[in-house]
């Protein structure tokens, strides 16, 4: 963990790396520390960065953190997640689900029945 330190990793992202990786199916489980610190590295270095963040140098496409759950969501899978919700009614997600105080979901990506009201900052009840 020191080395992720100096290398300038700040413990939030070492975590979230870390929540997200822990729950990938993987055939052996990964019982030390240097080879999750060396998967750490390797995925901040190369992968998804929180808000506006490109994912990578090619796409240039933002990612969100939507959540415990979801804390690296492509912008583009984004509105299959609100038109399943609007349709469903399923969110698949420990946060507020749109149109609930404190959704993470950007405004943008919402109908406008469920953005937040611009004069309080608050979403529709």
């Amino acid at each position: 963990m020191v080395s992720l330190f100096r290398q300038g990793i700040g413990l939030a992202e070492i975590l979230d790396v870390l929540r997200s990786e822990a729950r990938r199916p993987r055939k052996r489980p990964i019982r030390t520390w240097s080879f999750w610190a060396k998967i750490v590295a390797e995925r901040i270095e190369d992968g998804p960065r929180i808000g506006s963040a490109p994912v990578n140098g090619a796409t240039k496409e933002r990612v969100f953190n939507l959540g415990p759950e979801f804390p690296h969501v492509p912008e583009s899978n984004i509105p299959s997640m609100i038109e399943r919700f609007v349709k469903d009614g399923i969110w698949l997600n420990r946060a507020p689900k749109p149109g609930e105080p404190g959704c993470p979901v950007p405004d943008e990506f919402l109908p406008p029945h469920l953005r937040s009201d611009a004069a309080n900052g608050e979403r529709p009840q």
